[in-house]
C-alpha cells in the first residue's frame, strides 16, 4: 500500500465530493494504481445512492470484462504508438532459423545430430 485515502464530511454526497476532488489530486508516478478505480467506483449509481451489496463489485467487475476504468486519451494513444515503433526500430533481430524452418524443427535436427555424434563414440 502506498497510501491511504479518508474523507471526512457532514453527509455522504459531501464525502463523495471530497473523496472525488482528493482522488482527482492525486499523482503517482512509475507504477499502476487503483486510483482510476476508485474515481469509477464513486461516479456509479449504486455507490452514491448507497444501493450496492456485498457481491456488487463482483458482480460489476464479470460484467466488465476486464476493460479499463479509464479510456486512454488520444495523446496517450499517440504515446504508445511511437512508444512501440521504436521499440520495433531498435530491437534485434530475431534469434532463430533464417532458412524458413521452425525453431522447432531446428532443435529437432541438432538433437538428432546429438545424438547421432554419441552413437558413434559407443
Amino acid at each position: 500500500m502506498i497510501s491511504k485515502l479518508v474523507a471526512w464530511a457532514e453527509d455522504r454526497p459531501r464525502a463523495i465530493a471530497r473523496m472525488r476532488r482528493a482522488l482527482g489530486e492525486y499523482r503517482v508516478a512509475g507504477i499502476k494504481t487503483t486510483v482510476p478505480f476508485f474515481i469509477w467506483l464513486l461516479a456509479q449509481a449504486e455507490f452514491v445512492d448507497a444501493t450496492f451489496h456485498t457481491t456488487y463489485l463482483d458482480e460489476v467487475l464479470q460484467a466488465r470484462h476486464g476493460r479499463p476504468f479509464v479510456e486512454p486519451t488520444p495523446e496517450v494513444e499517440e504515446i504508445a504508438a511511437i512508444a512501440a515503433a521504436v521499440q520495433a526500430v531498435l530491437s534485434p533481430a530475431p534469434v532463430g532459423p533464417q532458412n524458413g524452418a521452425s525453431s522447432a524443427a531446428c532443435r529437432g535436427q541438432w538433437k538428432s545430430h546429438a545424438r547421432a555424434e554419441a552413437l558413434r563414440g559407443m
